[in-house]
């Protein structure tokens, strides 16, 4: 019997001389990576006019907007004039100030600006908010350095002055460039409208002050010539030029005829 068993026993496994004497380590689990979360879709905001209700714009806001970048996407989506401030209004008629975090409503109201224009010395200018100090548009186009700005009495027009020789105009609403002044030769260092916006005059180091139309054509029907002017501007009723140069000398001249009417040394 024992033999019998011995006979029909299963034969061991012999180990091999490779894996013979080593331990042999457990299978490493590895961690499956999480995949990041999904971004969350932007929310919309409908805005309406705050008097009529209609809707004046609806913008997806994506998390981690501000409410600059909320303005800044109801101005495109709809077309706001850069002259025209835009308030937020919640439902409960307070002001918004923190961003909407859903689908929400809200009231828009919209207000001229009062403008300040600057010049740069990389030859653009700038439209900022005189109340709260927010940039408005940013003006491109001079090829040297902008040395003076005037904004129109009827606030629909900046011109800028540049060392490049022209003087070049804006228009406030679109934040565009309008037109371009030419004739003098050298740098264009003061501009100024007139009261009624009709007219510019600008004074360079070309020895001229130049008065032009500030219609479509830009025409320039005056030229005064003496020294090197540093500024001019227009008398209120636009009847007089007076004309200032560096070394001190002050004139006034007839803005129709360019005649001189009277001459002073500061």
């Amino acid at each position: 019997m024992a033999g019998d068993r011995s006979r029909h026993a299963k034969p061991r496994r012999r180990r091999s001389s490779s894996t013979r004497g080593r331990s042999i380590s457990p299978p490493v689990r590895r961690r499956r990576s999480r995949s990041p979360p999904a971004p969350q879709a932007p929310h919309v905001v409908v805005v309406r006019r705050a008097l009529s209700g209609e809707v004046y714009a609806e913008v997806s806001v994506p998390d981690g907007d501000s409410l600059d970048d909320l303005r800044a996407a109801i101005r495109l989506a709809a077309g706001t004039p850069s002259d025209m401030s835009i308030r937020l209004i919640r439902p409960d008629g307070a002001e918004l100030s923190e961003m909407p975090r859903d689908r929400q409503e809200i009231s828009v109201v919209l207000t001229p600006r009062q403008l300040v224009a600057t010049g740069c010395a990389d030859g653009s200018a700038a439209m900022w908010d005189a109340s709260t100090g927010e940039w408005c548009a940013s003006l491109f186009g001079h090829e040297l350095s902008v040395a003076s700005v005037a904004i129109s009495p009827d606030g629909a027009s900046i011109a800028t002055a540049s060392c490049d020789y022209t003087v070049r105009l804006w228009s406030v609403h679109k934040a565009r460039w309008r037109l371009t002044l030419e004739g003098h030769r050298r740098a264009v260092l003061s501009v100024n409208f007139s009261g009624d916006s009709s007219s510019l005059v600008s004074a360079s180091s070309d020895r001229t002050v130049r008065v032009w139309s500030a219609g479509s054509f830009g025409e320039c029907w005056l030229v005064l010539r003496q020294r090197d002017f540093s500024y001019a501007c227009f008398s209120p009723d636009a009847s007089k030029v007076l004309t200032a140069s560096d070394d001190g000398h002050i004139a006034l001249w007839d803005a129709s005829t360019g005649l001189l009417l009277h001459s002073f040394e500061a």
